[in-house]
């Protein structure tokens, strides 16, 4: 009986740590980049990313375009004051990147912002709880991980009460 049990609990213990494994497996092996927003039916950011008060920003384009690193539309954001706008011109044949200081956020439009109406927005990320190279993601399945240790760990203790093995023998000294 004890080994039944304990192999039973090792088999589902086994089952849930896999499936997720399998399905992040899945993800991982698309062949998308991992950042890819749409400024306009022109131009899009290949990857970006935000240290210390600058911003490195790589852009796509589809055809020849001109994109404009601006203080976002509200302005009265912390740092968009000392903010001196960028622009690049996009041959639409290569990414270029550019890095733009700005202690804001930036928003990014084209030449074509009047016609199209699109922008894209980009957030330094403000957050102190999730912080460094760590992402929401990560501190997801961070969370995820510990509470299925917790409710393995639980389970565990409940059926080894349920199947009398927690009795430990008594010592007579």
């Amino acid at each position: 009986m004890k080994r039944t049990l304990t192999v039973l609990l090792v088999c589902i213990t086994a089952a849930l740590l896999i499936a997720p494994a399998a399905s992040a497996d899945d993800v991982a092996n698309e062949t998308e980049p991992e950042i890819d927003e749409q400024i306009d039916e022109y131009a899009h950011i290949k990857d970006w990313s935000y240290h210390d008060g600058t911003f490195d920003i790589t852009l796509n384009a589809t055809e020849p375009t001109t994109v404009a690193v601006l203080p976002p539309l509200g302005g009265d954001e912390e740092g968009s004051a000392n903010f001196e706008p960028r622009q690049v011109t996009l041959t639409g044949e290569d990414s270029r990147t550019i890095s733009v200081d700005a202690r804001g956020d930036v928003m990014l439009v084209t030449e074509h912002f009047f016609d199209t109406g699109s922008y894209a927005t980009l957030d330094r990320g403000s957050d102190a709880l999730i912080g460094g190279p760590w992402t929401h993601t990560d501190a997801q399945h961070s969370a995820i991980g510990a509470a299925l240790a917790i409710a393995t760990g639980v389970l565990w203790k409940v059926l080894k009460r349920k199947a009398g093995l927690d009795l430990e023998p008594k010592v007579i000294a």
